[in-house]
């Protein structure tokens, strides 16, 4: 069993160790010049409770096993007894001072048992608040950086209370807990009513909810909060408390205004341009074409954004180089140039020349390719007239030369 040890205010806890071999001694001693009859053993109870204040368990059965020998040899070599002290009175003293010894012994090791799970839990016990201190304060820097706060409504009362965060997000200082319409009345008058039946069917019927409102604070500032709770049953199934956490999102919503309107700027932009603008997922699937293209084809843009559906306007001697082509630079990541002919909507093929380039994140994966068609059906006429011309003079040339 591992030894238990006692707190000690003491510099030392082998003081008490050499008290009690002293004390044993002393004992001894006096019950060796002391007549039969006399229970000097019963004095030796008292240097096993000092050798509990020690503290070690193998100590104090060591001390023990010593006082019992003691109390024995005490009986041969002490003086007879009195007159009037009987054989049986003698062995009962030393009887009774070997049982109050070992009872004392007993005692003492179930002291130092309860001692030690003491000692143990209270290891565990500061270990745990260690972990729970620990893991608060990682919750505090996480709620802070990401603007996390927590919130609970106990039922029946409905008495509702809020984190610091929670508190902060609303410009109200820490500690502060309003009721149930108070907090809801800081949404927005054109989100209050959606938080308020939000709040009530995870009261009544426990649904959870997950929504993205607008808040305003004390100061009457606009944020964007996303709000989710869930409701806590007990053994019955009866709702008694529904908790949840409030998150302020507003610089996220910004940012995704910003992308927005980033995005409708590029629209428009490519919607503005004379030729075709397209681009397409990392596994090489059409998302995106501007206006030019759906004039040239006749086609809506939702149609041309179907699946493999823009190598359906392709001239048909063009359709599978097209389409291998395009697989292959979509496999490699090499860049798309390639000429082929587009169907125009009065049913004329034109020769255009398409080029696509992959956009790379940070780990060097593809997350997207843009690209653009131009229209060089004259330059392709131009060059195959050409080619005609010097195909016809080479030919005279080589009559006149016979």
């Amino acid at each position: 069993m591992t030894e238990a040890f006692l707190p000690s205010p003491f510099a030392s806890r082998a003081v008490f160790a050499k008290a009690s071999l002293i004390g044993i001694a002393v004992i001894f001693v006096a019950d060796w010049f002391t007549p039969l009859g006399f229970g000097h053993g019963m004095l030796y109870s008292p240097m096993i409770l000092l050798a509990l204040i020690y503290g070690s368990r193998s100590f104090v059965l060591g001390v023990a096993f010593g006082a019992v020998l003691l109390t024995l040899i005490g009986m041969l070599f002490s003086p007879v007894a009195p007159d009037g002290f009987t054989a049986k009175i003698v062995i009962a003293n030393r009887i009774l001072s070997i049982v109050l010894i070992a009872f004392t012994t007993v005692l003492s090791l179930w002291f130092l048992a309860n001692v030690h799970k003491l000692n143990k839990a209270t290891e565990a016990l500061v270990a745990t608040q260690q972990n729970l201190s620990e893991q608060h304060h990682l919750l505090r820097i996480v709620s802070q950086v990401g603007h996390l706060g927590g919130w609970a409504i106990s039922l029946p009362e409905e008495k509702m209370t809020w984190t610091d965060e929670v508190a902060n997000m609303h410009h109200l200082p820490p500690g502060y807990h309003p009721d149930v319409d108070e907090a809801i009345n800081f949404y927005h008058p054109d989100d209050r009513e959606h938080v308020r039946k939000l709040v009530r069917d995870c009261i009544e019927y426990g649904v959870a909810f997950d929504d993205e409102v607008r808040l305003l604070t004390s100061d009457q500032d606009v944020l964007w909060v996303r709000i989710m709770g869930t409701a806590l049953r007990n053994h019955q199934g009866e709702v008694i408390r529904i908790q949840g956490a409030t998150q302020d999102i507003s610089r996220q919503k910004q940012i995704e205004d910003l992308i927005k309107l980033s995005h409708e700027k590029f629209f428009n932009l490519a919607d503005a341009m004379p030729i075709v603008v397209w681009s397409a997922q990392a596994n090489g699937v059409v998302d995106y074409v501007n206006r030019a293209l759906s004039d040239f084809s006749g086609l809506d843009i939702e149609e041309l954004l179907q699946p493999g559906r823009w190598l359906s306007i392709l001239h048909p001697d063009d359709y599978e180089r097209a389409e291998a082509y395009w697989n292959e630079s979509v496999d490699t990541g090499e860049d798309y140039i390639i000429e082929f002919r587009i169907r125009r909507k009065d049913g004329e093929y034109r020769w255009h020349l398409t080029r696509a380039q992959p956009v790379r994140n940070e780990l060097g994966f593809i997350t997207k390719w843009y690209g653009g068609i131009v229209d060089i059906h004259e330059h392709k006429m131009l060059e195959r007239e050409h080619q005609l011309i010097v195909a016809r003079l080479t030919t005279n040339s080589l009559s006149l030369s016979k």
